[in-house]
């Protein structure tokens, strides 16, 4: 969503800010074709060169030893996909983000529309601990994640993310 304003004659775009959760469109550097990432964390305040720390989608082969979740299970939307192909990963490397310049389209928002999936993510992250990065991503699942363990209402699984 953007918000117009006027200033004299010309008017002024100001785009909607990105926030943890957030299913963009977007092309990498170095990459061909457009994917699907999922921004983990919220754009601070006047920073337009910020590079927001992102998991994108995948339906291509995971290469050995990179942290992928498989995803194929859940009702993705369609609307995420030009081409939706019959398994999908969320691929997590530690040292991947975007600018916002590379976004191509804003899709919603994973914690508001698919709260379960989110949820189930962020176990996986807890499971798997690939970063601090996605701690924080998750932090208030995490810390229900930790209760339900102390609880033992919830076992904590093995990290079977890593291919």
């Amino acid at each position: 969503m953007k918000t117009v304003t006027k200033m004299g004659n010309r008017k002024r775009i100001k785009p909607k800010k990105l926030r943890k959760g957030d299913v963009v469109r977007a092309i990498d550097a170095g990459v061909k074709w457009e994917h699907i990432y999922f921004i983990l964390e919220d754009q601070t305040e006047g920073n337009h060169v910020q590079c927001f720390s992102v998991c994108n989608l995948t339906g291509s082969k995971i290469p050995k030893g990179e942290h992928a979740f498989e995803l194929s299970e859940y009702d993705l939307p369609e609307v995420w996909f030009k081409t939706k192909k019959p398994q999908t990963w969320l691929r997590c490397k530690d040292i991947k983000c975007i600018r916002k310049l590379q976004i191509i389209e804003e899709l919603g928002n994973i914690i508001e529309s698919h709260p379960k999936l989110w949820s189930d993510i962020c176990r996986a992250f807890h499971s798997c601990r690939i970063s601090e990065k996605f701690k924080n991503a998750c932090d208030c699942e995490y810390e229900i994640i930790q209760r339900e363990i102390n609880l033992e209402l919830y076992k904590e699984e093995d990290c079977e993310c890593e291919t």
